[in-house]
């Protein structure tokens, strides 16, 4: 059984309640017990949340120590935040070499490109040499052109927002403690 959906059932509502507590739609929900989908950062914070509130107002419901359940909620709480930041430093570290390597890529066509262009110029006229030259070229310029600015800036930005989440989590971790 999905961790997700554990927390529900001990919570005793429907995929739909849950869904409008957390701010997403119930088939969404349904996809992330199912582990097809991720929960975001927000969604976790709201569900680790619940799951603490819900925890205390049970132990004064069973007047049992204050402690128990409490800690108990915050290590499940706490876990969660540990398995949510785990796989946003994975997710982090793939798109840092992502964006390393279509740098580097990138700047060895460029210069590759220089190269050839300079070759060119003193083969010019040596027909075989030139056409060879100049296939070369057009080949760096597809390497160059594979990495748009676009999608280097959407890397860099999904960078941000894992660094952020991560920072995010770090603070939820330090309001447990």
């Amino acid at each position: 059984m999905n961790r997700i959906t554990s927390i529900r059932n001990s919570l005793q509502i429907s995929q739909q309640e849950l869904a409008g507590i957390l701010g997403i739609s119930r088939s969404s929900l349904s996809m992330i017990e199912k582990d097809r989908r991720k929960l975001s950062h927000q969604a976790v914070v709201k569900l680790g949340r619940l799951e603490i509130k819900h925890a205390s107002l049970n132990e004064k419901k069973k007047s049992s120590s204050d402690d128990e359940i409490s800690v108990e909620a915050k290590e499940s709480f706490r876990i969660f935040l540990e398995e949510k930041k785990t796989k946003c430093t994975e997710q982090l570290a793939k798109c840092q070499k992502e964006l390393e390597e279509m740098i580097s890529i990138n700047e060895f066509a460029k210069k590759r490109k220089s190269i050839l262009q300079s070759e060119s110029e003193m083969y010019e006229g040596v027909g075989q040499y030139q056409t060879q030259l100049e296939k070369l070229m057009m080949s760096s310029e597809k390497k160059m052109k594979r990495f748009h600015p676009g999608q280097r800036l959407r890397i860099q930005f999904e960078i941000a927002q894992l660094e952020l989440q991560i920072r995010h989590i770090d603070e939820e971790f330090n309001k447990l403690s």
